[in-house]
């Protein structure tokens, strides 16, 4: 065999091979996951009472949409009918017969700034937004939903301890987050006995409540951090900023830290257009 046929021979088991290698790499692609069978809206309407958002297997943080707060028939904080979002939580049960849980909602928000979340018969109040199905997706371990007040995008993940939320925002002087420590899924029973907001830093929150809820005295703690330095934080209680000149007969009181009942965080941020927050 001369060196021409020999090499023509290398050359067809080359190409046979990498033929062989990209028929493999195809049919492992094709092989569906046993993820793919998961479909985490399964439940969510009438009294199967799930959440669709993520969570790890015995994962601490289960981050999901809230619908409702008040109805006895909403346990898990979502119900596939309602129109409106109030924002995102990061704790919920699936399959309970009373809600309870549903702790540190954060919501995204464009322009004036609320800090209530307004009743989902006027889809338009306060800082709840309407949605569509149609814009709204979720699978093992991802959820995703266009609000439509806004126009953010808002994307959830969750580990074992600890979560994201992935907020994309349009243009705009005036974008925010709030963070409302007042916010549980209650069945219009429970109550926050107390909590406690700090801004640590230019990115970082704290923060603490004590539910008096289905579990009595339930405490839990969080911590945020942001993907980019506030333009500016604020806490706010009972619908008022807090500063120091406000609370000077109060100990532990300043615009950087408070005590009360009703604590929202608000997070300004100027962003430009498809800014991912996170």
């Amino acid at each position: 065999m001369n060196l021409m046929n020999a090499l023509n021979l290398r050359m067809v088991a080359m190409a046979i091979l990498a033929g062989a290698t990209i028929s493999t790499i195809s049919v492992a692609a094709a092989e569906p996951r046993l993820s793919d069978y998961v479909h985490p809206f399964v439940g969510a309407q009438g009294e199967g009472n799930t959440f669709p958002g993520p969570s790890a297997p015995f994962g601490m943080i289960q981050i999901s949409p809230d619908t409702d707060t008040t109805n006895w028939d909403t346990d898990s904080g979502y119900e596939h009918t309602d129109p409106t979002i109030q924002g995102f939580s990061l704790t919920h049960l699936s399959g309970t017969g009373c809600p309870d849980l549903g702790d540190f909602l954060f919501m995204p928000q464009v322009g004036e700034p609320s800090f209530v979340a307004g009743a989902k018969d006027q889809p338009g109040s306060r800082y709840q937004s309407a949605f569509s199905h149609a814009d709204e997706s979720a699978a093992a371990g991802y959820y995703k939903i266009r609000l439509q007040k806004s126009g953010v995008l808002a994307e959830l993940a969750a580990g074992e301890r600890s979560g994201i939320l992935r907020f994309t925002f349009p243009a705009s002087d005036q974008a925010s987050i709030l963070t409302d420590l007042s916010h549980v899924i209650s069945g219009g029973r429970w109550r926050i006995a107390q909590s406690r907001l700090r801004i640590e830093d230019g990115s970082t929150v704290t923060g603490f409540h004590l539910v008096n809820g289905w579990a009595k005295e339930r405490h839990l703690y969080f911590a945020a951090r942001y993907s980019r330095p506030f333009d500016r934080a604020q806490i706010i209680s009972n619908g008022r900023p807090v500063n120091y000149k406000s609370y000077v007969n109060y100990r532990f009181r300043s615009r950087n830290e408070a005590a009360g009942t009703n604590l929202q965080l608000l997070a300004s941020f100027k962003t430009h257009a498809d800014e991912v927050i996170r």
